[in-house]
């Protein structure tokens, strides 16, 4: 009986999230290869349940992660449509800046693609991953949908993603299901900056801006810090020697 209703609950789980689901990257055709999979709840990787401890040390030294502010400069991504008082191009250069401050913490040498308001190539961040040898390439987005109704973070790889990869995005969702973020999974889609180079590589999109409620929270300065840190502590509980 337990089984049935856990498969009948992931049947709808599923109908909702394909009728429901939309990507501003499926609509920005310049940045992807190929083609958006289905989300998927269930992973090689079992859900994270521990949370990142205060003290961490240097458990990333000698780790390279690139982070990945999206858009810049002439390209604002998406809010100006949206419930966003700021485009996405601020918001998510915003976040990963606390995200490089996490992470170079404990250890990590942190490259940012960019560190202020221009504009960064799509092929210039993915050779950025290549010729540092990343051992992580992070992508910041901000998502939207004619749908506003539609809310949430999303995670994504590559459709043919290496195992770290799909390690570090399955910790990333967790670390959001964990924190009681409702979270749209974990998603395949060959974007350019996580297809394009041969290192391990995760985009996240940390809401949408057309919807209400996540546009309020991450235009709030505490919001964004927050959900910085639950992206940090997924990277770091899949890449730390905790």
């Amino acid at each position: 009986m337990q089984k049935a209703r856990f498969l009948i609950t992931a049947i709808l789980a599923s109908l909702v999230t394909t009728l429901a689901g939309c990507s501003s990257e499926e609509i920005l055709m310049p940045e992807i290869v190929g083609s958006v999979r289905h989300p998927t709840y269930e992973t090689t990787f079992p859900k994270t349940t521990e949370s990142v401890p205060e003290q961490l040390g240097q458990n990333l030294r000698g780790r390279i992660i690139v982070v990945d502010a999206g858009h810049g400069g002439r390209d604002p991504g998406c809010g100006e449509v949206g419930y966003s008082r700021l485009p996405e191009k601020t918001l998510v250069l915003a976040i990963a800046k606390d995200i490089e401050i996490q992470l170079k913490a404990c250890g990590a040498k942190v490259i940012m693609t960019r560190t202020a308001d221009y504009f960064v190539p799509l092929d210039d961040r993915a050779e950025t991953a290549e010729k540092y040898k990343a051992d992580l390439l992070l992508s910041i987005h901000i998502d939207s949908c004619p749908k506003g109704y539609v809310s949430g973070p999303t995670v994504y790889t590559a459709d043919k993603a290496c195992y770290q990869s799909r390690k570090v995005a399955n910790s990333i969702y967790s670390s959001f299901v964990t924190e009681g973020i409702g979270s749209k999974g974990i998603r395949y889609a060959d974007f350019r900056v996580l297809a394009k180079h041969s290192r391990p590589a995760v985009l996240v999109e940390c809401g949408y801006l057309t919807n209400i409620k996540d546009a309020q929270k991450l235009n709030n300065r505490w919001y964004q810090k927050k959900i910085s840190k639950l992206i940090s502590d997924g990277v770091i509980l899949a890449l730390g020697e905790i």
